[in-house]
């Protein structure tokens, strides 16, 4: 009973948050794919370096995410589709940030048909600063949807409500979902934060997030920023996020299954636990 009362108050903060920032049909990823087609997600994991020779040997309908534009190898995938969803990468815009001359260098750059896609906040912001005609926004309402399993699948279906994103892997998997993909490779999906944890001496934890493009030479243990705004997080509160990010695994996989949809995890050592692994 007390399951079921909680999943009632959960749907119904659901409702509270779909009516306060409603899905217009122009914030809706629509399906463009036909039926029996893959698709590979590439994520900034170190271990996506293992992968490249299989990776370049097809790269059609590949998905890239956050700051892959940095690699020499995004204009070597020429990727169909690039997902951002952290405000930092818009916020920082707004503010000024020094690496944004090379993000809309790199941008301006892209000689062919890609789909950027991005939650509608940070498509008010980019579609003011980005102007090269291959680069087609499609934005998205990120509205968190949780509670009754029927009502959640249909809102996530109708693209009026996502799950829970706390990582850039999920949105990328919830997109290609809704998209059309029935079958989905991950490339690079670590999830090994773990691994590096630590806390300093003024009690700010700390850890190495080290990316495919990063030279390991140069990686050192940093504080964790728990928003856009630089905030130092609290252990317990990064811990959350990870826990809200393997979680999110599990309702994508859930969600996958009931659309005949099959997700397969090329890193064979990720700490993901929901995926199969190749």
């Amino acid at each position: 009973m007390k399951g079921v009362l909680k999943n009632v108050f959960f749907l119904v903060m659901s409702f509270s948050r779909i009516i306060r920032n409603p899905s217009l049909p122009k914030y809706r990823l629509k399906k463009t794919v036909t039926s029996n087609t893959s698709c590979k997600i590439l994520v900034n994991g170190d271990s996506l370096n293992n992968n490249f020779d299989e990776i370049c040997a097809d790269k059609t309908n590949s998905f890239v995410v956050n700051f892959f534009v940095l690699s020499p190898l995004f204009f070597i995938i020429k990727p169909q589709y690039y997902i951002i969803i952290d405000p930092a990468c818009w916020l920082n815009i707004n503010k000024g940030e020094t690496n944004f001359p090379q993000w809309k260098k790199i941008m301006d750059e892209v000689d062919w048909d890609m789909n950027l896609i991005v939650p509608k906040e940070g498509y008010k912001v980019l579609r003011k600063i980005l102007s090269n005609p291959h680069v087609n926004m499609q934005p998205f309402v990120y509205t968190y949807v949780d509670g009754i399993w029927p009502v959640c699948r249909y809102f996530y279906e109708k693209n009026i409500g996502t799950p829970k994103l706390p990582n850039v892997l999920i949105a990328a998997l919830y997109s290609a979902i809704n998209l059309g993909y029935n079958k989905i490779q991950i490339y690079g999906a670590d999830f090994s934060w773990t691994k590096s944890i630590c806390v300093n001496e003024v009690n700010q934890p700390c850890m190495v997030d080290k990316h495919f493009y990063e030279n390991s030479y140069e990686m050192k243990m940093t504080p964790i920023e728990i928003n856009a705004e630089g905030k130092i997080a609290k252990l317990h509160e990064y811990l959350e996020e990870i826990v809200d990010s393997l979680k999110s695994c599990w309702v994508i996989k859930r969600y996958a299954e009931e659309y005949g949809v099959t997700i397969i995890n090329k890193n064979k050592v990720s700490f993901i636990d929901a995926f199969d692994k190749e």
